[in-house]
């Protein structure tokens, strides 16, 4: 069986796919290197309809060609030109809420809202030999009320148990496919060796972001249940998970909330954490805030500046020697506090699509092999786990009980 197959993506419309999926696909030659053909799926009934979007899309966005809209525009020029000539396929996926599938033999790579993650998955591992690549959260852990509610987190553990045999099976958890995160995760066992084990996780993840963007206001909101744990916590919490490591008590989480906003932009956790890799007394905590340039309060007047780090602190117990790495998500590096720096073992592209899209292709390989091997660092039994750890947040430390107005601190 030849091991290449065709590509569905769905939901050709999101900002994400096209900033970063695209032109992984169209500029890097993601198809022609691990896939066959490619098909979008959308709303609009026809591939007329789709192109029309596109048109329309474009026009809109044009003569604001800078930084993510220029990525935005070029996908949409691309998507539209090749769904004209016919190099792309097309195909109507959702129909008064009922989703529809395409025929033919391929795997499936989902970018639709995060509310419907879930029953597509259910849809595509319902019918069968298709693996999947889903952009995170996999799950939304909260009801319209933002409430804790883990009910699709339990549906989506019970269809992987049953139907997932044999699948590549894959969140798109994009921070582990960046270069530090590869360089951490190639070289554990080195610095394990040489360093001890993990003492101490900090992250300081402080993220700009526009507060009117209509892409922002989608993602963090009540309607669509997600606030920034289910955004940049699944990141950072995966980044745990994925060294085997658990949070097995949540010391507290706080929250504040930028203004317009009905969710937390800012979270800190504390937490302790056990695992192979980790020291008996091992503690952790996140700090996540977006909107940083609309900050009303900034110490000393200085402009506060983007961060995204996640420091590990490693303990010798013979030495009693601390060393600390820290993994720059910004400058791709990943650097001890002796000096020394720690590379990936492969080269690492910066477009994290192309590692994604790569490692899905070689696990796809491998388990066609052995379906017992093949499985992905982020496969989704490792994401229910770190979407776990975040349903326990919200569940000990609810939002709407412990949410401050406009970083108040």
């Amino acid at each position: 069986m030849e091991l290449k197959k065709d590509l569905v993506i769905f939901s050709y419309t999101s900002i994400w796919a096209l900033v970063r999926a695209f032109p992984s696909i169209f500029e890097n030659g993601t198809t022609t290197k691990y896939f066959n053909n490619l098909t979008v799926c959308g709303r609009e009934s026809s591939r007329e309809e789709a192109i029309q979007r596109l048109d329309k899309d474009i026009s809109e966005i044009r003569g604001q060609e800078r930084g993510e809209n220029k990525r935005v525009l070029q996908s949409q020029q691309n998507l539209r030109d090749r769904l004209n000539s016919g190099r792309v396929g097309y195909f109507n996926f959702i129909t008064n809420g009922t989703i529809n599938l395409p025929d033919g033999y391929y795997d499936a790579a989902i970018f639709t809202k995060n509310t419907i993650h879930h029953k597509c998955i259910e849809v595509l591992l319902k019918h069968g030999n298709i693996n999947i690549i889903c952009e995170k959260p996999l799950v939304v852990l909260t009801d319209e009320t933002h409430k804790a509610d883990d009910k699709e987190l339990e549906g989506l553990e019970g269809l992987v148990k049953q139907y997932g045999d044999g699948l590549v099976l894959i969140d798109a958890e994009h921070y582990s496919a960046k270069e530090a995160t590869i360089a951490f995760y190639d070289n554990l066992e080195l610095m394990s060796s040489k360093y001890g084990q993990i003492k101490d996780i900090e992250s300081r993840t402080l993220e700009k972001d526009d507060s009117l963007s209509i892409r922002t206001q989608n993602l963090l909101c009540i309607k669509n249940r997600t606030g920034l744990l289910l955004d940049m916590g699944v990141h950072l919490f995966g980044i745990i998970t994925n060294i085997k490591g658990e949070v097995h008590k949540i010391e507290g989480a706080t929250y504040d909330k930028y203004q317009g906003y009905n969710v937390e932009t800012h979270a800190e956790v504390e937490f302790k954490l056990r695992g192979d890799y980790f020291t008996e007394d091992a503690k952790g905590r996140i700090k996540m805030t977006k909107f940083i340039d609309k900050l009303k309060e900034q110490k000393d007047e200085q402009k506060v500046q983007d961060e995204k780090k996640f420091i590990v602190t490693f303990f010798d117990k013979q030495t009693k020697k601390e060393t600390t790495v820290t993994l720059d998500f910004r400058k791709g590096t990943a650097i001890s506090s002796d000096g020394e720096e720690f590379k990936p073992k492969m080269l690492v592209s910066p477009n994290e699509y192309d590692s994604i899209f790569k490692e899905f292709y070689e696990c796809i390989a491998i388990k066609r092999k052995d379906p017992t091997k093949g499985n992905p660092r982020t496969c989704f039994d490792n994401s229910i786990r770190t979407l776990r750890t975040i349903y326990e947040i919200y569940k000990q430390f609810p939002v709407e009980k412990n949410l401050l107005e406009v970083y108040r601190r």
